[in-house]
């Protein structure tokens, strides 16, 4: 398995692409080129190109070319590369590479308010397994040395 692909498996970041991404691994093994990457984004922002080249700063056309691999990913403007990555929740050295984590390792704050209703309810529910939930994310942490 390609490590871009443990990273996301195994890891600290499974449940958030799952919960991201749904049931699409499979695809992220055949995404070869940063093209291919960005293409993969794009499709799972669920959000147009005119959308998203509004939100990072281009246009439509631009993104759109690097989707086709017209522009090669190397000559994307760091800042413009990043603000693609932030949007889509995507890694740049993933976009780039194909190594390393697929999803970004910092939560959007939706994902934030989601998790924090998720434990709320856990909380009048099922407290126990809120410490349990805490004692995890606090592992992960330190195993990525945040």
């Amino acid at each position: 398995m390609p490590a871009s692909v443990s990273a996301i498996t195994d890891g600290p970041q499974a449940a958030l692409l799952a919960a991201r991404y749904g049931p699409v691994v499979d695809q992220i093994r055949d995404l070869d080129t940063p093209a291919d990457r960005i293409a993969f984004a794009i499709e799972r922002s669920e959000m147009t190109l005119e959308t998203l080249a509004a939100k990072i700063g281009c246009s439509h056309a631009a993104l759109s070319q690097w989707r086709s691999g017209k522009t090669d990913a190397s000559h994307i403007k760091a800042g413009l590369l990043q603000a693609f990555a932030d949007a889509t929740n995507t890694d740049v050295r993933w976009l780039l590479t194909g190594k390393g984590p697929v999803v970004s390792r910092y939560m959007l704050t939706a994902e934030m308010t989601r998790l924090g209703s998720a434990l709320a309810v856990m909380e009048r529910t099922a407290p126990s397994q809120v410490e349990t939930i805490v004692k995890m994310v606090e592992a992960a942490a330190k195993s990525t040395g945040n």
